[in-house]
């Protein structure tokens, strides 16, 4: 699927869209970030809320009879059944019991703390791979604006300069960033604004679910298809992995 004519939203090499409370994306955020070292680029990271799914799962007004109700029952019995393995094996995966993949917050202020780095022209791997850890793993409370701030306060303080594009690659120095500015950011409304206005482009670009893949133009919905992202940043080379 190609991306409409608003294309300067996601960067030329590659842009991942990820829904923190996503534990699937979680599940893939190591091999994903992995491909910046691996080919030598810088993976713009957009925060997508799981608000989106919504699409697909409305129910018909109160009173409005169905005539699948009874097929789409079985249907999210099916679902139902399916999700169930796959959040086994993926809390496996991680080493974590399934009550804590289980676990719903709301993910907006770790979504503000990306946007809060995209905003100062801040690499994000590292707060990306923190923040999944923070929720999943360590189960902080991620929807607090004094922990987001911790994740950001731990990045790597080295004075690398700028790269070729414009962003910073391992720091806040250079401009004289005080993370501490995160919590009238997290609070404002303009930044609230900005992350609402986000969700409508991404939307509208047919950016749906988590972990999102857009390169060379195209999507890729689902973490089963890095080895096609992987195949088109390395040139092309051979047979493509279909």
């Amino acid at each position: 699927m190609t991306l409409p004519d608003d294309v300067e939203l996601f960067s030329r090499e590659l842009t991942v869209c990820i829904d923190f409370a996503s534990l699937p994306t979680c599940v893939g955020i190591t091999p994903i970030s992995s491909l910046e070292d691996e080919f030598g680029i810088r993976i713009d990271w957009l925060p997508l809320s799981g608000g989106t799914k919504r699409l697909s799962e409305r129910q018909p007004a109160p009173g409005t009879l169905d005539p699948l109700a009874r097929y789409k029952a079985r249907r999210q019995a099916a679902r139902r059944k399916w999700a169930r393995r796959e959040l086994e094996r993926n809390c496996e995966r991680l080493g974590i019991r399934v009550e804590a993949g289980e676990r719903q917050f709301d993910s907006t202020i770790l979504n503000l703390g990306l946007l809060f780095l995209n905003a100062h022209r801040i690499s994000a791997s590292d707060y990306v791979k923190r923040a999944f850890r923070a929720a999943f793993v360590d189960g902080l409370a991620v929807d607090q604006v004094e922990v987001v701030i911790a994740l950001l306060e731990q990045e790597r303080w080295k004075n690398d300069g700028w790269k070729n594009d414009g962003w910073k690659s391992d720091g806040l120095m250079n401009d004289g960033l005080e993370v501490r500015e995160f919590g009238s950011f997290a609070t404002g409304d303009e930044s609230r604004r900005a992350l609402e206005e986000l969700q409508n482009r991404l939307l509208a670009g047919g950016v749906l679910n988590s972990p999102t893949f857009v390169c060379e133009e195209e999507i890729f919905e689902g973490r089963q298809h890095l080895p096609m992202v992987r195949w088109m940043l390395a040139g092309h080379k051979g047979l493509p992995p279909v």
